[in-house]
């Protein structure tokens, strides 16, 4: 038996449910709330309709935050691998 595998850190696969419940649920209603009261700016400068600003507003936070969910559900181990390569690759 190879002794230094005693003290190697376990990996703990985690499902889904227990990623989300791991992340800081306060930071990221902080995030929206900051967004619905920028959407609601907009609104007000639009003349009251989401058209000219709010709604492309809207459409592009959703697509990241949904963008930022993810990257924060990816174990953080993966983006050490991954930094290297992409700092040559920039």
């Amino acid at each position: 038996m190879n002794d230094t595998s005693l003290f190697a850190p376990r990996r703990v696969k985690k499902t889904l449910p227990q990623k989300l419940m791991e992340l800081n649920w306060l930071f990221v209603l902080l995030i929206v709330a900051i967004a619905c009261v920028g959407f609601a700016m907009l609104y007000s400068v639009g003349g009251g309709s989401f058209d000219p600003w709010a709604r492309q507003q809207a459409i592009r936070f959703g697509a990241i935050f949904i963008l930022m969910l993810v990257i924060a559900l990816v174990d953080l181990r993966i983006w050490f691998q991954l930094a290297y390569p992409a700092y040559i690759a920039r």
